[in-house]
């Protein structure tokens, strides 16, 4: 069977429902939550026959299952399907995942769809079984254990679990699930029962209740010996009950804006199933003609990036009923609503759903209007997930307030951050050391120069994009020693990317001001000089300036080919060739310190080609890197582009399951603005 993913997603909806597979034979390892921890679930078939019964496993590692061979494994834009075969039967299992980008009401949901198709091969009875393991219900053992029942709804039995302490918005952390939230399974009968309940089961018994040896719940579908092939459908669902705090809201998922609760929700979606794959079907299908022109790794590419990208964010409804599109900064510090985060993956979100990208922008945009922001530069985040509860990068790691408690959480066991957006102005909580200065304000300049058609929006957000355009003209043009987000190898002075981008996010501002009938002649003047300086440097563009011989990954001029704003098109075609010319196995180095890359960098990069040929000379890179990479871990977007290797930082593997694989959308955006393709857009 050949490799597609070095991870496989399962059931996938938002960064407390995100389950995988680790390996290629989905019986070899169980299932894992996304940053790794085991997270059983446990696919199995039992065969009845006058000579007995035998039990086989088809997903995770069941004790007193034959493991099946699995023979092929689909990656769709929503789905991973296996083929599966035994003695006794073949059997499809599909793990459907709809997380259509341009249907909020869907892909905010909370259920995701098991459906299988099994073909006897011998006139026996079947029963396929899905059952889930408690360890799906809380990040750490609660004190208290576990509780679940089922319930009849409908055509359909509702087993759920959940932990008897609902420490609801517990803990502001990365790398963990949540301590809160119950899990439900629907399927024709279902059980509440443990690891013994489980070996009944196999062994053609049914399960009884029970939690004294790890309480599971079930979903079954048994058919008689008719020899018959035959096919199902079982909706696996989790409700987080509240979502996020924002700003002292507390606020629930978009799916429940029209009423109704989990349990008509799993009906909802069980009873319009059919509609649901069709829609599902019909973007995929999209997706494989667009990504056409670049082969198969292309849409291998963007089947690995959109579920992923998409499930790293929450969406909610704010009071004033804005749609909010929360990211979490998977495995890089679990940050919500990362500036630098939105930045790289907005070409799946333009492509498809602009409203989403200004669902990104608003936390960031309403914390910069809170008096304890006091700086004349935008922030970078927004809390750490799933609170907004103000900026957590660069807090100073000293006590603060009269009572002198710990305002970093890596200090205060991961429990929860204090309430920075209600400090007062003056507090001087953050270290201008370890702000970003002219990459934010690039950033969100850049974005909303992309929104700037909905003069709404922009009207309302003037003020704040004129102030940040006035600090990058007043920060000058060669940017001094600060951080940015590339990072990994030190600070950098004089970044030549980094000045690229206060450049482009300059003359789009003029563009956005001159479309809202305002004049932007002035900002266009300073980004033209600065194009100039820049371009002065030769090409190609060397890392910082004066640093003659280096180079680095311009991604930046992505932003600058999309808006329009021409500051240098006329050396795209260079740093794409330079980019080429230094390519490893997997991708190109950031620069030349280090032999890491980034993949939405990469894809970035690839768009700044007009050639077919050139860009999929990009993508071939990522392909292998998908089908290569030794460590089984989700579309990891930092790694060593010789070896294959993700990164590491303190012991861990880092940038995992991130919303930023939406960069790798970037050709195809490109292609939207160049007329090259059949793209259409909904409003949300």
């Amino acid at each position: 069977m050949q490799r597609k993913l070095p991870a496989y997603p399962i059931f996938v909806k938002d960064p407390y429902f995100s389950l995988w597979s680790p390996s290629d034979d989905p019986t070899a390892s169980n299932v894992v939550f996304w940053q790794g921890d085991e997270k059983p679930v446990y696919g199995v078939v039992v065969a009845r026959g006058e000579k007995g019964v035998r039990a086989y496993s088809f997903l995770g590692k069941a004790e007193g299952a034959e493991p099946m061979e699995c023979r092929e494994v689909k990656v769709t834009a929503f789905s991973t399907v296996y083929e599966s075969e035994c003695a006794d039967f073949s059997l499809r299992a599909e793990f459907l995942s709809p997380l259509p980008p341009d249907d909020v009401r869907v892909f905010s949901g909370p259920v995701c769809y098991f459906t299988y198709e099994l073909r006897p091969k011998k006139p026996l009875a079947f029963t396929v079984g899905l059952f889930l393991h408690e360890r799906n219900v809380y990040h750490d053992r609660p004190a208290q254990g576990v509780r679940g029942d089922v319930m009849r709804c409908g055509k359909y039995e509702t087993a759920y679990f959940g932990s008897d302490e609902q420490r609801v918005f517990a803990h502001t952390a990365d790398m963990r699930a949540a301590d809160w939230g119950y899990m439900y399974i629907a399927a024709p009968e279902c059980f509440v029962t443990d690891g013994k309940g489980l070996a009944r089961f196999l062994s053609g018994e049914a399960p009884a209740f029970g939690e004294e040896d790890g309480m599971l719940i079930g979903g079954a579908d048994a058919r008689p010996a008719d020899g018959k092939a035959f096919s199902g459908t079982m909706a696996v669902a989790f409700d987080d009950v509240c979502s996020v705090f924002y700003y002292g809201q507390m606020l629930r998922g978009a799916w429940t804006s029209g009423g109704g609760t989990i349990l008509d929700e799993i009906s909802r979606a069980l009873d319009g199933f059919e509609g649901v794959r069709e829609q599902c079907r019909a973007f995929d299908e999209k997706l494989k003609a667009l990504s056409a022109p670049y082969g198969e790794d292309y849409y291998s590419v963007l089947c690995a990036s959109l579920r992923q990208a998409m499930a790293a964010h929450k969406a909610v409804y704010d009071g004033k009923g804005r749609l909010l599109f929360l990211s979490e900064e998977c495995g890089s510090d679990g940050c919500i609503a990362t500036l630098d985060v939105t930045y790289p993956s907005m070409p799946l979100f333009l492509l498809f759903a602009p409203e989403l990208v200004k669902g990104m922008l608003y936390p960031i945009l309403d914390f910069a209007e809170m008096p304890v922001w006091d700086y004349g530069f935008a922030p970078h985040d927004a809390g750490v997930y799933p609170y907004c509860n103000g900026q957590y990068y660069g807090v100073k790691n000293a006590a603060e307030g009269k009572y002198r408690r710990c305002v970093d959480y890596k200090k205060s066991n991961h429990g929860v951050l204090p309430h920075y957006y209600l400090y007062p102005a003056g507090s001087g909580l953050y270290d201008f050391s370890r702000q970003m200065p002219v990459e934010e304000c690039g950033n969100i300049l850049i974005l909303a120069s992309l929104l700037s058609d909905d003069k709404e929006f922009v009207g309302r957000y003037l003020p704040l994009l004129k102030k940040w355009a006035d600090y990058l003209v007043q920060a000058g043009a060669v940017p001094e020693n600060q951080l940015c987000t590339d990072d990994f190898a030190g600070h950098q002075d004089k970044n030549v990317n980094l000045a690229v981008k206060a450049a482009v996010a300059l003359a789009g501002f003029a563009a956005l001001l001159e479309k809202n009938r305002e004049d932007g002649s002035a900002y266009r003047k300073e980004a033209e000089r600065r194009a100039a300086l820049i371009k002065a440097e030769g090409s190609p563009l060397p890392l910082s300036f004066g640093d003659k011989g280096t180079y680095g990954v311009k991604y930046n001029l992505f932003a600058d080919k999309l808006l329009g704003t021409g500051l240098f098109s006329d050396i795209y075609e260079a740093e794409a060739d330079c980019c080429l010319a230094h390519m490893n196995r997997y991708g190109t180095p950031l620069d030349v310190r280090k032999d890491y890359g980034k993949s939405d960098w990469l894809m970035w990069a690839a768009a700044l080609t007009d050639d077919t040929d050139k860009r999929k000379t990009f993508i071939a890179a990522l392909g292998r890197y998908l089908r290569e990479t030794p460590d089984r871990i989700p579309f990891g977007d930092w790694y060593d582009t010789a070896a294959g290797e993700a990164q590491k930082y303190g012991g861990g593997l880092m940038f995992r399951n991130r919303s930023v694989q939406g960069g790798c959308f970037a050709p195809l955006l490109m292609d939207k603005k160049s007329g090259r393709g059949a793209f259409s857009v909904k409003k949300l």
